[in-house]
């Protein structure tokens, strides 16, 4: 019995490999972001069909004019994609600070409440939860709150909604800080 006790607590020990943790990674990157990269391929979708229609163009006259609009939803979509995938960066980020944060001091609704601005910010730390069995009861507190899963746009923007039109507020959003994790792998 006691041979069987010191196999356990070797085995829970032990590292997992470089492949379990990439695949971790990335399987929580999806899954904090998940309607970001959702927005990200509609707009490489609508890149794609904005080059397909430039390309059916090409041979006709009056070709600036009939290029423009499709040029303009390249844009557009590449646009979209780009500051969707860098949100995803920084809710990834903020993924790893909640984690962290419940883990060293446990549930704790101050953790929380910084992070519950966004829907994206709220993916965010019930993803955390999840990987730490909290997920009930993150989901209870956002819905004490108010949040309901149509809450999409930021809270802030209820307040002022010029705060689009601010730098600050793209700083903190597309170019979140790396966050190296202490406590997990990856």
């Amino acid at each position: 019995m006691i041979f069987l006790v010191v196999i356990k607590s070797e085995i829970i020990n032990i590292r997992p490999t470089q492949f379990v943790i990439n695949f971790n990674k990335m399987n929580n990157y999806i899954k904090v972001g998940k309607y970001l990269h959702l927005s990200a391929f509609i707009g490489i979708y609508l890149s794609f069909i904005g080059i397909m229609n430039i390309i059916n163009i090409i041979d006709q006259h009056d070709i600036i004019i009939k290029i423009l609009p499709w040029t303009l939803l390249i844009i557009l979509g590449l646009s979209l994609t780009i500051i969707a995938e860098l949100d995803v960066h920084g809710r990834y980020q903020n993924y790893k600070q909640v984690k962290e944060k419940l883990y060293k001091y446990g549930y704790n609704e101050r953790i929380i409440k910084l992070y519950m601005h966004s829907n994206c910010q709220r993916d965010a730390v019930t993803v955390a939860a999840e990987d730490l069995k909290l997920q009930k009861k993150v989901k209870s507190f956002f819905f004490e709150k108010g949040y309901r899963w149509y809450h999409i746009l930021l809270g802030a923007f209820f307040e002022d909604p010029l705060v689009i039109f601010k730098n600050n507020f793209w700083i903190k959003i597309l170019f979140t800080e790396y966050y190296q994790l202490n406590f997990f792998y990856g």
